[in-house]
């Protein structure tokens, strides 16, 4: 897999930013561990009941209120 951090920040934001995106890396490569070790454990992996078909995938958007 690869992972791409972007972000535009100016300011003091920008050092919230930075340590934002440390905990958001440590995130990226924590997260998908727990979801394969479920998989191992169930020989299935979470929340896929509820998608439909391939044919009709599951997305999620994730934005603040100035990105919508």
């Amino acid at each position: 897999m690869t992972f791409a951090l972007v972000g535009c920040a100016t300011g003091r934001s920008r050092d919230y930013q930075s340590d934002a995106d440390l905990i958001r890396l440590k995130h990226i490569s924590y997260w998908p561990g727990l979801v394969e070790e479920y998989h191992d454990k169930t020989y299935r992996y979470p929340l896929k009941s509820m998608v439909a078909s391939q044919e009709n995938p599951v997305l999620v958007k994730i934005a603040t209120k100035q990105q919508v």
